[in-house]
């Protein structure tokens, strides 16, 4: 899936979640392409941390916990 198609799916699903009731305020994924590609598509940065959805701020975070697999795994991986 493609950051546009990535946009599309996750505008959509916000859209529904607001509809039944939620109150959506942080979006957490991994830092794949796609999502690094949506998330730099929506204008997030370190300065501006969050999108904006029907007029409220949902806060973007990477998940830590994936990062800190994927920072081991390259230790791992050039361990002499």
């Amino acid at each position: 899936m493609d950051h546009s198609e990535l946009i599309d799916q996750v505008s959509g699903t916000l859209d529904k979640l607001s509809e039944i009731g939620f109150d959506i305020r942080m979006l957490s994924s991994d830092l794949g392409n796609n999502f690094r590609s949506m998330i730099d598509q929506y204008g997030v940065t370190v300065n501006n941390p969050y999108v904006t959805h029907q007029e409220k701020k949902v806060w973007v975070f990477t998940d830590m916990p994936y990062v800190m697999k994927c920072a081991m795994n390259c230790l791992y991986s050039h361990k002499k």
